[in-house]
């Protein structure tokens, strides 16, 4: 209801909150990341990397607000996405071929892609992949989001 009475439209309202987790998980991302030092990587190399895992953010926005009509149904949700977020680590255990099963995961493929470039094999494949997963991901989501919204009235 809050959002019929905004100056923007909504799909203006939703670019903007999209927009804005994406770039607040980049930006901090790439100020974390050097910070710990596990494995040291080129910008060139870690910025399309942290772009693409960052589309989880406002993934998860749109997931949490399409799915969760009130706050304690928001804390399960939040629950089954963190248990579900395990499944592409856990894909790092297993062999190459059986690992993309986890690829229908959007954070799958920047794990991927990091783990490639740390190893020193080419990354740009994964970072290709997870991008179009990560952005079908948030048109099916923002599609929900957009119908729930148009359901309430």
């Amino acid at each position: 209801m809050a959002l019929r009475v905004t100056p923007l439209p909504i799909r203006q309202y939703l670019a903007y909150r999209i927009a804005l987790p994406l770039v607040a998980g980049t930006l901090t991302t790439l100020t974390g990341y050097p910070l710990v030092g596990i494995t040291p990587l080129p910008l060139a190399t870690l910025v399309p990397i942290v772009i693409v895992a960052g589309l989880w953010a406002p993934l998860l926005a749109l997931i949490l607000a399409t799915a969760a009509p009130n706050k304690v149904a928001g804390f399960a949700v939040m629950k089954a996405l963190n248990s579900v977020n395990l499944l592409p680590i856990a894909a790092f255990f297993l062999p190459v071929p059986i690992q993309f099963a986890a690829g229908v995961f959007p954070t799958y493929w920047p794990m991927r892609a990091l783990w490639s470039a740390a190893a020193g094999e080419a990354s740009a494949v994964f970072v290709g992949a997870g991008a179009v997963v990560g952005i079908l991901a948030l048109a099916v989501a923002a599609a929900a989001f957009e119908r729930r919204l148009a359901r309430r009235g």
